[in-house]
């Protein structure tokens, strides 16, 4: 939505929700059960208010609204519950309105003279939508929702047998809209113009509104396997440059006011696009500019933060894509303090969490929703675009941002239906009306959240002591229990869970501690020499499937069903920091043996790499067909395995996000990994009732332990050379890994 000429983004003007002056802090924090809530209320509202054609009425940007609210819903498909069914119809109705109506032509280069096509070709298929003679706008608004789509489609699924789109897949849609934008960049021939955008074909203007709604559209392609030309990003550099105001704030257009928050956010998810970070002086002034003027109301048609739709929609993307949801270092000027004085933030104690600039938007959002699920919106911003972009941030909707996340095929025959198809490859068409059964099948996200419950019974966990070589089981009586390794003795049970334990994980050496987590939705810290419980990590607000302890002793990890990771100072146990980006159930978790990285593994079907320090997600690694329900990091760092449902796993490099390679051999679910402590083996087991020992070096079978009855649910080495596994049986097994023979079976109570 632009100023000047261009105001008349939509038609239909709402009043201002607020007026200019400062607000009062509120007193009471918003829960995670009012912001699911709240989310789901806005989406039921978007549902009644679709057209019968897929669309939204949005007077004249039709395509806009209805690619906006797309994504609210695609975004927020955890949250569909029992309306799964209603919801996928309205997504594809959706989808079926946005690409009937795309536009299509051939292009070449960029008006000077740059080719921009992919691999240098003579021509390419440019994809754009044409609100209101508005296409870079109306563009960027679709791109998310149809990458969204494409990605749990697959990218090389046809999209569409009929309409403009007639034959093309959902990657060759990505790529024709992204040589689309790329095309229509203005360049040093349009003066201070250079590096922005304003309109398809290229009119020779530009600003920041068009521009930031350009930038997510790329980087939303990416995600889907798309190549944004080098050229594009370096253009795009020369209108960062030129559009920040002295204030740190950023403006519409060179040196023209408004600069304001609207603008300084969609700057920042575009500097992250072009490769900057927080140590960028810039970035530094516009973190500062926001900081400051943070609690400022919507006014003036585009100024102002809080009641903006469009200014807390982008300040959302640029926050969430440079410092992230958990910042309060950059963003320490809140409206509210998000119930830290009423004790009613996570925490041990409670309210011990920080207030953070998206827990404060959040409080504003669920206290300001009307009481039909819609939001008001301000000026230009009307509904239906206000209820998307809010039911997006409260969602935490996760922004594709630097470093992109290559997928590469899978070298396994097993997975291949999974993987990409080579260059050129072609899957079948799926027409967009089936994909509602399809998606069920191919991309757990689709589904509603609570579809596979956990299942596991018997010796629910086990883990070897680093030093002691203790064997700690969890069990069905909801006891911890401790066995000496040798005798098979029970040394101790530890008492005191309510639930069903579900993870256990020792300290590090010389601790003396374990920690342990379960169906009660709590972790607890134990001294095992005192046999007593330290202390009760109580954060989540449903069941805790897995957790696990860096090397260091700094951290412990939790997370289950609430799909939120929660990060653990062990120091003096008490909450650091959570992690948002899984979309469903969180099954695993694995810290690197340095304790700078956090994978993070669940029913989405997706392995999450995080930065334990700033809590950044640096990757999103693709590849498996069904949930995971195991990751183990290699000894050295330079491995990290997954495995789950679909048989087959998957050995990746976590500091680059790539796969390295595929393991076959399981006849069915995967539900333990496990690497030994030289890291020359990789110990596998699950619901065949075997346990798969693995040569890391050329990923050959070293052998295959057998004698066990049940499910495995567990592995953990101990030193010097044996295995512990615990099945749904009942018990414990000890394996000698050199000749592969059970030393001794542990019967757990």
């Amino acid at each position: 939505m632009r100023g000047g000429g261009y105001l008349m983004k939509f038609l239909t003007i709402g009043g201002a929700l607020l007026a200019c002056a400062a607000w009062a802090p509120m007193a009471r924090a918003t829960t995670e059960a009012e912001k699911s809530a709240a989310i789901q209320k806005g989406l039921a509202y978007l549902h009644g208010t679709q057209q019968a054609a897929g669309n939204w009425n949005a007077s004249g940007y039709e395509q806009a609204a209805t690619g906006a609210a797309t994504l609210a819903f695609l975004s927020q498909q955890d949250k569909w519950a029992s309306d799964a069914a209603r919801y996928q119809a309205t997504v594809n109705r959706a989808i079926t309105y946005l690409v009937s109506s795309a536009h299509v032509i051939d292009v070449t280069t960029r008006n000077d003279g740059v080719n921009i096509c992919p691999s240098g070709s003579v021509s390419c298929k440019a994809i754009y939508w044409n609100d209101s003679a508005d296409s870079a706008y109306t563009t960027g608004s679709v791109s998310p929702a149809i990458a969204l789509y494409g990605i749990r489609a697959g990218a090389n699924v046809v999209a569409t047998t009929s309409g403009p789109l007639a034959g093309l897949t959902w990657g060759e849609i990505a790529q024709g809209i992204t040589n689309g934008l790329a095309v229509s960049q203005n360049t040093k021939t349009n003066g201070n113009r250079d590096g922005g955008w304003h309109d398809f074909s290229g009119d020779g203007d530009a600003d920041s509104s068009s521009t930031e709604a350009v930038v997510m559209a790329l980087l939303y392609d990416e995600a889907l396997g798309a190549v944004t030309p080098q050229a594009t990003k370096n253009e795009l550099k020369v209108w960062l440059g030129n559009i920040q105001s002295v204030s740190g704030g950023v403006c519409f257009q060179p040196g023209t006011e408004p600069c304001d928050h609207a603008n300084t956010g969609g700057w920042l998810l575009a500097m992250r696009f072009v490769g900057h970070d927080l140590a960028d002086w810039q970035l530094q002034a516009a973190l500062a500019f926001l900081n400051a003027q943070w609690q400022a109301t919507a006014n003036n048609l585009w100024y102002g933060n809080f009641g903006h739709p469009y200014a807390m929609w982008s300040v959302f993307a640029g926050l969430e894509a440079t410092v992230g949801l958990n910042d309060v270092t950059h963003i320490a000027n809140p409206v509210t303090d998000c119930g830290a004085s009423t004790n009613e933030l996570p925490g041990n104690p409670a309210g011990s969490a920080s207030c953070t600039w998206w827990e404060d938007y959040n409080e504003w959002l669920v206290k300001n929703q009307k009481v039909d699920g819609s939001w008001s919106g301000y000026s230009n911003w009307t509904d239906p675009i206000s209820t998307a972009f809010y039911v997006s941030i409260l969602g935490a909707t996760q922004i594709p941002s630097l470093p992109q996340n290559p997928t590469p095929a899978s070298t396994d025959k097993s997975s291949q239906a999974q993987s990409s198809p080579s260059p050129g490859a072609r899957a079948p068409t799926t027409p967009i009306a089936a994909l509602a059964s399809a998606q069920a099948t191919s991309t757990p996200a689709v589904s509603a959240k609570k579809v596979r419950p956990y299942e596991r019974k018997g010796v629910t966990a086990v883990d070897v002591a680093p030093d002691t070589g203790d064997v700690a089981g969890a069990s069905t009586d909801n006891n911890i229990h401790l066995f000496d390794p040798v005798s098979g003795q029970e040394i101790a049970v530890l008492q005191g869970s309510v639930g069903l334990p579900t993870s256990v994980a020792f300290g590090p050496n010389g601790s003396k501690r374990l920690n342990s987590a379960g169906r009660d939705s709590v972790a607890r810290v134990w001294d095992t020499q005192s046999v007593s419980q330290v202390a009760m990590l109580a954060g989540h607000e449903q069941a805790v499937r897995a957790i696990a302890a860096s090397s260091d002793g700094k951290f412990l990890a939790s997370g289950g069903e609430d799909t939120r990771v929660l990060l653990w100072d062990q120091t003096n146990n008490t909450l650091s920091k959570v992690l948002f980006g899984p979309t469903n159930f969180v099954n695993a978790l694995s810290f690197s043996p340095d304790g700078r990285l956090l994978a993070v593994g669940g029913e989405d079907a997706r392995v999450l790499i995080f930065d334990v320090a700033s809590g950044k997600l640096l990757f999103t690694l693709l590849g498996h067909s069904g949930a995971i329900n195991a990751v183990a990091f290699s000894p050295d760092g330079t491995v990290l395995a997954s495995g789950g449902q679909d048989t087959v796993i998957h050995l990746w490099d976590p500091v680059n996000g790539v796969q390295r390679q595929t393991l076959a051999g399981h006849q069915a679910p995967i539900r333990a990994l496990a690497f030994n402590k030289k890291g020359d083996l990789l110990a596998s087991g699950g619901e065949d009732a075997q346990i798969i020992l693995w040569n890391t070096a050329d990923g050959t079978i070293n052998k295959a332990l057998l004698g066990t009855t049940g499910f495995i649910n567990s592995l953990a080495f101990g030193n010097p050379a044996f295995l512990a596994s615990a099945s749904d049986a009942g018990n414990i097994a000890l394996w000698n890994v050199q000749t592969g023979n059970i030393q001794r079976v542990i019967t757990v109570p």
